[in-house]
């Protein structure tokens, strides 16, 4: 989780940064930031994350396996963020 009550321009670019470095970072293809595919497509396989009050919301259909990479990857990527939650 993280809370976007205290993102600034540069905490958007940097999370942007963030999305691009996940495994199968669709880019601009999506209304909004997937990977592996887009729900609104049809897909079976995807990831979407949007920008709700209580902080980023991902949701989403992958293999366990995959989900847990991608998962580790997006922890790592933003473990020194100060906007992280704890969890």
């Amino acid at each position: 989780m993280v809370d976007e009550s205290k993102f600034s321009n540069e905490t958007y670019e940097a999370i942007e940064k963030v999305y691009e470095s996940l495994p199968c970072y669709l880019g601009k293809k999506t209304n909004f930031p997937s990977w592996f595919g887009d729900e609104e497509k049809g897909d079976n396989h995807f990831i979407t994350v949007s920008f709700e009050p209580s902080g980023l919301q991902f949701w989403g259909k992958l293999p366990i396996s995959d989900f847990l990479k991608w998962q580790n990857k997006f922890h790592e990527l933003i473990a020194n963020f100060p906007f992280k939650y704890e969890y």
